[in-house]
């Protein structure tokens, strides 16, 4: 993400809904390759501490 001086809050609000958009996705992966890992979903949800 550039710094930008000025930014309006619709900019902003985008910004802010993109990164989430992108730790969603990154939680996802990491589930996904924990569960490669055990063979378990189970087990990678509470490696992760996700709530099963």
């Amino acid at each position: 993400m550039k710094i930008i001086e000025h930014m309006i809050v619709e900019d902003l609000v985008k910004e802010i809904r993109k990164l989430e958009r992108d730790t969603k996705t990154l939680n996802r992966l990491h589930l996904i390759r924990q569960v490669y890992k055990t063979n378990d979903i189970a087990k990678s949800c509470e490696i992760l501490d996700i709530p099963v």
